[in-house]
């Protein structure tokens, strides 16, 4: 099935209950949208959680070992941290919905939608 910007814009006036025609798309890139005055990501399961992982790499690299002093750094089982982030039940709402930290699910099933601003 391949996934178009319109089956994005459709998913998320849907969610908010709200006229397509008050969705409008950002030059940020094609998964973002303003509606109601807010920003919204609007990704499928699968690209969700490959940003988490992305952010989760940064997260580690940029906070995590800065943490750690150098001479222990080697030991840091980077990989198995970011592993048990996820086996703790980890939400991907709380790294992509840096508004509220909610995670909405489009009522087609398809789409999870996160508020950015």
């Amino acid at each position: 099935m391949t996934i178009t910007f319109t089956d994005r814009l459709l998913a998320l006036a849907a969610t908010l209950e709200i006229d397509p025609e008050a969705v409008d798309p950002t030059t940020y890139s094609p998964e973002e949208f303003e509606a109601e005055g807010a920003e919204y990501l609007v990704l499928t399961y699968d690209e969700a959680k490959a940003e988490v992982d992305e952010r989760l790499d940064s997260y580690c690299d940029e906070f995590v070992l800065d943490l750690i002093p150098v001479s222990l750094q080697c030991y840091f089982d980077a990989d198995g941290w970011k592993r048990d982030q996820w086996l703790s039940g980890i939400c991907m709402g709380e790294w992509l919905a840096t508004y509220d930290h909610h995670e909405l699910e489009s009522p087609c099933g398809t789409f999870h939608i996160y508020r950015t601003n």
